[in-house]
């Protein structure tokens, strides 16, 4: 089941995402002939299944400095970015931002933040966020300070919720 836990703000949030490997986009092509024939590590594989995620955020009247970061969580507990979104300015103050995503089997972290430590409920309106996967409600909430974080894995098992 996710946990939440609030603390003091982040000195900046994020702003990058993880750099691409180049070697990723490239391919080597020789004309000789291989020195093996062909193996069955050769054929194509299909591709890991993914399962469907929804993040969606209802601003507060002064959405600039609010946002949230979605991480993956490898076996090491180290955290890779997956998703994020910041506003740089109010204009989507009141408004809904909705983020569908298809995320692999594992272990992650979502965190909403608030530079101004008043959450996104209810001293300046009324947001919120809700976190699903394929229709099972992971967390909600809005009422917190600086930030709040939901831990989770995918694929969902029955109901988890925080409130």
């Amino acid at each position: 089941s996710p946990s939440a836990s609030s603390s003091a703000p982040p000195s900046a949030p994020p702003s990058e995402s993880p750099p691409v490997n180049s070697a990723m986009n490239s391919a080597v092509i020789s004309s000789a002939p291989p020195s093996a024939p062909p193996s069955a590590s050769l054929t194509k594989q299909a591709s890991p299944s993914c399962y469907s995620v929804g993040i969606i955020i209802t601003f507060d009247n002064s959405p600039f400095g609010t946002g949230y970061v979605l991480a993956k969580i490898d076996a090491n507990s180290n955290e890779s970015i997956v998703n994020l979104f910041f506003p740089n300015d109010d204009s989507l103050a009141n408004q809904i931002h909705t983020q569908p995503l298809c995320l692999k089997e594992g272990r992650y972290k979502f965190t909403m933040y608030d530079s101004f430590g008043n959450g996104i409920c209810c001293s300046n309106g009324n947001g919120a966020y809700l976190l699903t996967s394929s229709g099972t409600t992971i967390a909600r909430g809005g009422e917190f300070r600086y930030n709040e974080e939901v831990l989770f894995e995918i694929p969902t098992v029955g109901s988890q919720q925080k409130y």
